[in-house]
């Protein structure tokens, strides 16, 4: 007898029942009845007695039973069933809980069984709220669920919606329409039996702040007998939660834990739930005893069975899963599942790895412990190996002259066999842009051989070299290289001659002091001295106004004027004639308002009493102390002081200095120093020689500072001893065609009491708007914002980089890590940009549609299932963003051929998850399903969807041979009443498959006349 029977009495007791004529009536009495139960042990003390009465149409089913010779056994076994299956609510509070509840679409839950659930148990689940007032609020929706076999304590059940297939079915009535649709602002699940008019309740869920009234759709009240924290659990106001607490204990105790939501993991994004293994103590659940492979010795690529044993066969209902672990298998783990009758499964498996390995068992699911077998090995390949070789890393370098030569730093060549026989060679051999090649080709003497290569390039432009190496086998192998050659920074049109300071700088190291000074008066003496008079002209070519070109602007005030000389302006000697025997040097006289000029007479320069403020309306105090720094050098007899001045001598000296740093270089002062030096662009008036301290501002502190310079820059948090400093900026991961982050700050720091010039450059994708040279801080602690982003195309992926650099052009040092000491400092920016995920069903190939058929499968076996995965194909290696699965659509014959995988996110290229597809062979016919899996990139800038999977499953289920004999075992025995209770009709309903096969006289319908043909055939083969 089924096990829900167990400990289960009945008393059943017949009265007044008459029939007159050919029809049947039925005297209104009733047929009352008695029993008890006890699912197990634990409850048997407590089984309540319940008496229940069947009235009218309820007796009419046994009429022809009283005339049957097997007849109280029949109607005790007929009442004893029905009761089960449709009539009692036979759960108690507690005896389920739920661990997994999921919002977001799709909506999904999952309960644990803590006490036996009999086969036939339907258990309802509703968001409808439940009022104070001691009812639904019926405005929402239901779902049941049936159990097709007795569930025993520690099965774990998932589902997501849709649930209208399998054990799962739309249940609205008393609650609401439809199934359940949980709101992402808070709901609730309450689980329950029998009407919705009068439930018993079994257990709650609320996603919301705290337990109140069912005033709205997302609110509820604790259901009557349950209690929070036991039977009942609120988890917070979330979309998404998983039980995350121990899995192992009492019923009470894991009522505890489940009900106390700190054991709950929670979040309002879609999360992959856990796959739980609950033991109950008390519970004994068969273990591993044994995993075992099919030999001891095998070649790569070979095919073996692994043997997978239990101690005892698995419960009815709840198979074991179990993982399997190998470095040999091409994927791992495996997972296989061991289901009742059998003990053990064999599992083929494939040898793709060679070494020596044991295959480890591990339980997943209604089993226990772990086994590890004896080891065995797996020979390599037979055949050679190929050789495998670098092509070095990506570069950039830099054109300077016509032509560059770069060697290929950094390729190898490696050959298991030997580097015996290998040749190498690197091609394109010619092409444009590259004009020669030296060792191009050549055999492989050392690893290194192929880095003695060098290619010159007489073009800038992006070079992709292939470098293959071939061995005596001529088995090969390729890399790839990309050299991108750039042009040398472009000078703008107002910088000097490479050149031109050359003497001052031998080797490309700056004098410093009066040997800079020296060396500098010998490059720009001897220039074309031009007349007094001469300004007058020269003005408007030197002075001109950038937004008016018939303008003149003025020293100090700033003042645009007419070129004319007409009076509104007159000559400023800038170093004072009366200071000055050598003052007719264009440097030196400037365009100035007559009574300014009148006003400043001789001052020296300053900011206080007795001295003269450059800064008269315009910021020219840079530009004024520039051409003092000039007139010292260019004239020996001249000197700079502070104080008091003597002849030939200007000031104030510090002064001068503050001001070279705190205005600095402008393009207005660089435009007129080319015109002073050019003979093409200013023929009339061109002098032939520059200002030094206008092309290289870092000079004037290696003449006319104090003390060797101790400034430092830097970025990030602190520099290291030399000075250097690296500020990394991240600016995310993309997928191709996506915006990458937006522009990020670094703050550029200054130390040392003395002030520096600097220059700020690039490479690669990087963009700053305070790239540039000539730039400076004054003394003291000073720092400046650099705002940074990335311009990269995201047609195409792989890492996008640039790098932004910081030079301390100082040329005097007072310690490491000060001046021309302090290291260089970069930002260096990247960014991933991802190709899109690729979802197939095969590992190694694209393959997006997959049919599984079951093929025959007779009525009434155990349920066939298989493994289905779905992979991630990584598209570019390194580069590929992960596979989310959103969605699983499903159509046709879902409630046979189910699909058992959930949703997940984050699958990595290269990876899969395995679910598997179950064929369950409750009736006769032939069955389809289909189902489309919708996958799309991670959540990403520039995620897009991804080609469905179309995944077919097929089977067809033989009908019976004979009437009653569902599962085709050729006996009419008690396995087959439940199946003849199940289909039998009320007047005026007809049968449909798979119950027409109880339909023995075939009229249509199943009723007595058809138990009778039953009773005969019962117990006979």
């Amino acid at each position: 007898m089924h096990s829900a029977f167990v400990n289960r009495i009945i008393y059943v007791n017949i009265a007044d029942c008459t029939e007159t004529g050919t029809s049947k009536t039925w005297h209104r009495r009733h047929l009352e009845f008695e029993y008890r139960f006890s699912l197990n042990s634990s409850t048997a003390d407590t089984a309540a007695k319940r008496r229940r009465s069947l009235h009218g149409k309820d007796l009419s089913m046994f009429s022809d039973f009283i005339r049957l010779p097997k007849l109280s056994y029949f109607i005790a076994l007929i009442v004893g069933l029905t009761l089960t299956a449709s009539t009692l609510a036979t759960l108690n509070s507690g005896d389920i809980a739920i661990i997994g509840y999921q919002a977001d679409n799709p909506d999904g839950i999952a309960f644990v069984v803590l006490q036996p659930v009999a086969a036939g148990e339907i258990i309802r689940f509703t968001d409808s709220g439940w009022t104070t007032s001691g009812s639904f609020r019926a405005n929402e929706g239901g779902i049941a669920f049936t159990a097709t076999d007795t569930l025993t304590p520690g099965t774990v059940i998932t589902r997501s919606s849709p649930f209208s297939s399998g054990e799962w079915t739309s249940s609205p009535s008393g609650v609401g329409s439809g199934e359940i649709a949980l709101s992402v602002s808070g709901d609730q699940i309450i689980v329950f039996q029998g009407n919705a008019s009068s439930p018993d309740f079994v257990y709650a869920i609320h996603a919301g702040s705290s337990w109140g009234n069912a005033t709205s759709s997302n609110t509820t009240a604790i259901p009557t007998g349950l209690t929070d924290g036991s039977t009942a659990v609120c988890i917070g106001n979330v979309d998404n939660g998983y039980y995350s607490g121990s899995t192992q204990g009492t019923a009470q105790q894991l009522l505890s834990a489940i009900g106390n939501s700190n054991n709950w993991t929670t979040s309002d994004s879609i999360q992959s739930w856990p796959t739980w293994n609950f033991i109950m103590d008390g519970q004994t659940l068969p273990s591993i005893s044994d995993v075992s492979i099919s030999g001891s010795t095998f070649d790569e690529g070979d095919p073996a069975t692994v043997t997978t044993t239990l101690s005892e066969t698995p419960e009815s209902g709840s198979p074991a899963t179990v993982n399997l672990s190998c470095g040999a298998f091409s994927v791992t783990p495996i997972s296989v599942q061991i289901a009742f009758p059998n003990d053990s499964v064999a599992t083929p498996v494939t040898l793709q790895h060679a070494g020596t390995f044991s295959i480890a068992a591990s339980a997943v699911s209604a089993c226990q412990g772990s086994a590890t077998s004896a080891t065995f090995s797996v020979e390599g390949a037979t055949t050679p190996a190929p050789p495998t070789v670098f092509a070095g890393s990506d570069r950039t370098v830099t054109l300077t002259t016509t032509s560059i030569t770069e060697q290929m730093t950094g390729a190898t060549v490696t050959d298991p066999n030997g580097l015996s026989g290998v040749n190498y060679a690197w091609t394109p051999s010619s092409g444009t842009g590259i004009s020669s090649w030296v060792n191009q080709t050549g055999i492989a003497y050392s690893t290194a051989s192929p880095a003695s290569a060098e290619v010159t390039f007489n073009a800038i432009g992006v070079y992709t070299f292939t470098l293959t190496a071939t061995d005596p086998d001529t088995l090969f192998d390729t890399d790839q290289v990309t050299i991108t050659v750039i042009g040398a920074p472009v000078g703008d049109e107002y910088d000097p001659p490479a050149s031109y300071y050359d003497p001052a700088r031998p080797g490309g190291s700056w004098y410093t002091g009066n040997t800079l000074r020296n060396a500098l008066e010998g490059i720009i003496d001897n220039h074309v001295y031009r007349s007094y008079n001469s300004v007058t002209s020269a003005a408007a070519i030197l002075d001109q106004d950038p937004n008016n070109p018939n303008n003149i602007i003025l020293i100090y005030t700033g003042e645009s004027v007419s070129n004319d000389w007409d009076g509104t302006w007159n000559r400023e000697h800038m170093w004072p004639d009366s200071r000055n025997s050598n003052a007719n040097d264009l440097f030196n006289i400037r365009p100035c308002d007559p009574s300014v000029n009148s006003s400043r007479g001789n001052l020296p320069y300053g900011e206080v009493s007795g001295y003269w403020d450059a800064d008269q309306g315009a910021p020219h105090r840079g530009d004024s102390a520039r051409i003092m720094f000039y007139m010292a050098t260019r004239y020996s007899n001249l000197e700079l002081v502070n104080g008091s001045l003597g002849s030939n001598e200007m000031g104030g000296l510090d002064y001068l200095i503050d001001w070279h740093y705190e205005d600095p270089v402008s393009v207005r002062e660089r435009r007129m120093n080319h015109l002073l030096y050019s003979q093409a662009d200013n023929p009339s008036y061109y002098q032939g020689n520059r200002n030094p301290f206008i092309d290289h501002p870092e000079l004037v502190w290696a003449i006319w500072g104090d003390h060797p310079n101790n400034s430092q820059l830097y970025v990030g948090s602190s520099p290291a001893s030399d000075g250097s400093s690296v500020a990394t900026l991240n600016f995310g991961t993309v997928i191709t065609g996506g915006n990458l982050g937006s522009a990020q700050s670094v703050t550029l720091h200054k130390t040392g009491t003395d002030p520096t010039y600097y220059n700020i450059t690039s490479t690669g994708d990087v963009l700053c708007s305070a790239i540039g040279p000539r730039q400076a801080f004054t003394g003291g602690t000073n720092s400046r914002n650099l705002t940074v982003s990335l311009s990269a195309n995201t047609a195409v992926a792989g890492l996008k980089t640039g790098s932004i650099f910081i030079n301390n052009t100082d040329l005097t040092s007072a310690a490491t890590g000060q001046g021309v000491s302090d290291g260089d400092d970069t930002i260096a920016a990247t960014a991933t940009v991802l190709d899109h995920s690729n979802a197939s069903f095969d590992e190694s190939s694209d393959t997006d549609s997959k049919v599984i058929d079951f093929g025959q499968v007779a009525l009434g076996s155990s349920s066939q299932s298989t493994q289905c995965s779905v992979y991630n194909l990584s598209a570019t290696a390194g580069y590929t963003a992960d596979l989310d699965l959103d969605a699983i659509n499903a159509t046709g014959h879902t409630d046979t051929l189910e699909l058992d995988m959930n949703t997940f996110s984050g699958l990595a290229p290269g990876n899969g998850i395995t679910g598997y597809v179950v064929f369950s062979p409750v009736a006769p016919g032939s069955f389809e399903a289909q189902y489309t899996l919708s996958v799309s990139d991670e959540d990403i800038p520039g995620t897009q969807q991804g080609t469905p999977l179309t995944l077919i499953v097929r089977g067809e289920v033989l009908a019976p041979i004979f009437p009653f004999d569902d599962n085709g075992d050729g006996n009419i025995d008690l396995t087959d009443l439940q199946g003849f209770l199940s289909c039998q009709t009320l007047p005026g309903e007809t049968v449909s498959p798979p119950c027409d096969n109880h339909d023995a006289d075939e009229d249509g319908d199943v009723d007595l006349h058809d138990f009778a043909q039953f009773q005969l055939m019962f117990g006979n083969p």
